[in-house]
């Protein structure tokens, strides 16, 4: 059996795919999907904060969770969760010591095209970092993402 969360995001990666929540419609509150799904608070946070890394819905302080437009993207094409390129760069050199280093983490106004990728508006404000990491046999993995900032 699969845990709740995972069910719940499920549910929700199933009404994104099939039309029945459209880009820009606003997902229910936390509140309400406890009540739908007689879970913890916990458990619906669990799964937002999956649909989220897969970069389907954004949140927005104040104001709720969203779905995101991502016609025309590639599958995954920014989200592929939150360690899965520094844990693949480990387990390939697994054995050896690898280390990071963080050379640039700043909260910008991403530009247009990058704010549309996003599913943001252009005066929302975005993370971008820049980090390297590296192996006693290996050059280095770098890696520059942009991510929503909330």
């Amino acid at each position: 059996m699969i845990p709740k969360y995972e069910a719940i995001a499920a549910d929700i990666r199933r009404s994104i795919e099939d039309g029945s929540l459209k880009p820009g419609d606003k997902l229910p509150t936390v509140v309400e999907f406890c009540e739908l799904y007689s879970v913890s608070k916990i458990t619906v946070k669990r799964a937002i904060e999956q649909i989220t890394e897969e970069g389907l819905v954004t949140s927005r302080r104040g104001s709720g969770t969203y779905v995101k437009d991502t016609a025309g993207l590639p599958d995954q094409a920014f989200f592929q969760g939150k360690n899965d390129r520094a844990q693949g760069f480990s387990y390939e050199h697994r054995g050896e010591k690898v280390t990071s280093v963080v050379y640039d983490f700043s909260i910008v106004n991403p530009p247009a095209d990058v704010a549309t990728q996003l599913g943001i508006a252009e005066d929302d404000f975005a993370i971008t970092s820049c980090a390297c990491a590296r192996s006693t046999r290996s050059p280095s993995l770098s890696s520059t993402p942009t991510c929503p900032s909330s």
